[in-house]
């Protein structure tokens, strides 16, 4: 090796140590590492190259940012679930005192009036679910002749 090369290497190696290097210069290094020409001097440093570039040719379980935001996701799951739990107890006890209060006494507006007597809350609950089973039944006939009328025209239902 003659004396100007060795001297750039010996630059080269000062300024690796101090930080300042690019990545060229350190690419440099790194081939003058892994070359048959090493100074006699020099060769305690190719132990340190060598185990460099064994290590970045190492690829390692991935724990970085996908594994911290499964981990976060976890974390707000437990954290939501917990609100929710927190929402439905103080929820159910606002609902078990207010009923309390109203345990006496039913109420019902029934087309817009304050209805009191509980006999008439619970004729028009029955006249009321038994209307809309009738408008059910109704829409189900309608439907099906809708159908019907569908198969005879060529249309297809998906």
């Amino acid at each position: 090796m003659n004396k100007k090369m060795k001297e750039q290497i010996e630059l080269l190696l000062t300024k690796y140590f101090e930080g300042r290097t690019t990545l060229e210069e350190e690419e440099k290094l790194k081939i003058y590492f892994s070359s048959e020409e090493i100074e006699e001097e020099l060769k305690p440093l190719q132990s340190l190259f060598d185990y460099i570039r064994e290590q970045k040719s190492i690829e390692y379980p991935i724990k970085t940012q996908q594994k911290r935001e499964k981990e976060k996701r976890g974390l707000y799951r437990i954290a939501v679930a917990g609100a929710a739990m927190l929402l439905l107890l103080l929820g159910s006890l606002f609902f078990l005192r207010r009923q309390e209060s109203f345990s006496t006494q039913s109420f019902a507006y029934i087309h817009g009036e304050l209805v009191l007597d509980q006999k008439v809350i619970d004729q028009y609950t029955i006249q009321f679910t038994e209307e809309t089973f009738l408008l059910i039944e109704e829409s189900k006939t309608i439907m099906k002749e809708q159908r019907e009328l569908m198969k005879e025209l060529g249309i297809s239902l998906p």
